[in-house]
């Protein structure tokens, strides 16, 4: 984990949203009944690049994935 952590270079942008309706179309077809759905979020905390990410964020909450957001800012 440690090194895949070290090898992330940033870029400038931050899609928070996008990332959350990825993840959304990752858990769409993940059994929530045999799965733990878990997202961590690791960001300097702005959403740079025109996402809503409230609104993804609720468009997950109400998905039947059950996901678990984690966010590390």
């Amino acid at each position: 984990f440690q090194s895949v952590v070290n090898a992330v270079r940033p870029t400038g942008y931050t899609p928070i949203a996008a990332a959350l309706q990825q993840a959304n179309s990752v858990f769409a077809n993940a059994n929530s009944e045999t799965n733990r759905n878990v997202i961590y979020v690791v960001s300097d905390g702005l959403e740079t690049c025109g996402g809503d990410p409230v609104a993804a964020a609720r468009q997950l909450q109400a998905s039947n994935a059950k996901v678990i957001v984690n966010v590390i800012g």
